[in-house]
């Protein structure tokens, strides 16, 4: 079951990696860092492993799932994580067809141990979304950043999405505000408010966000990009 695995998709600057910053004892959080990029705020958690060889983080992973003290693991970004794959195992390979069923078969083993640790602990997966012009509607949808055929059904791999954006704080997006979206004094004065989309709608017919039918109130189309608000979310939803 994958009860507690989650996605966080967003473009560029759309607030993923600062969603991450209040969770609740940060202590017991791995953060495996696939973008080899500095967090937008000082880390607490107990671990903050740079990945260079997407192989290892398998063993990293096996590591975590003996320890007890570890509660929450976030792989940032996913996206990154395989492009690093494709460059190290792909890329220069003899036989492009092997290395490329490789790369595939790499991630449906780490799929299945990310949602196998997923019984007993959180896991969180961060990736890059961009936007693509779909002939059949007519319209701009945003797509998963996954290279290869891994990409093509790797939202099916999620029960539970959010998308990460940045609104206009406006009249429209204040008359959603709920006991999960707030506006800060700061925010009201910059105008912007970074938040979670947490399902399709005529307002944003073109999000990645999926999720359990009734897991949210039809008030939540957005909430505040807070990781911690999906987390207990999801914990209520399945604790019942």
């Amino acid at each position: 079951m994958d009860n507690n695995l989650c996605l966080i998709v967003g473009h560029p600057s759309s607030g993923k990696s600062t969603s991450l910053q209040y969770l609740k004892e940060p202590e017991t959080v791995v953060y495996f860092n696939a973008d080899c990029k500095a967090l937008p705020f000082k880390m607490k958690f107990a671990a903050n492993m740079a990945i260079t060889d997407p192989l290892d983080l398998l063993d990293y992973l096996d590591d975590c799932a003996e320890n007890d003290d570890v509660k929450t693991i976030i792989v940032d970004t996913i996206t990154y994580l395989m492009r690093t794959y494709k460059t190290l195992y792909v890329d220069e390979a003899n036989d492009s067809r092997q290395a490329w069923g490789n790369y595939g078969k790499f991630y449906n083993k780490l799929m299945l141990k990310l949602k196998t640790l997923s019984n007993d602990k959180t896991v969180i997966i961060l990736a890059h979304a961009t936007e693509e012009y779909d002939e059949d509607s007519g319209n701009t949808v945003s797509k998963l950043v996954l290279q290869g055929g891994a990409g093509k059904a790797s939202e099916g791999d999620f029960t539970t999405i959010v998308e990460a954006k940045s609104k206009p704080l406006n009249k429209k997006l204040m008359k959603y505000e709920n006991e999960l979206l707030s506006f800060t004094e700061w925010e009201k004065e910059d105008g912007i408010k970074y938040v979670f989309v947490t399902r399709k709608t005529k307002n944003e017919p073109n999000t990645l966000a999926r999720s359990a039918n009734d897991l949210w109130e039809r008030e939540m189309l957005y909430i505040d990009n807070s990781i911690q608000h999906l987390i207990n979310r999801l914990e209520e939803y399945y604790s019942d």
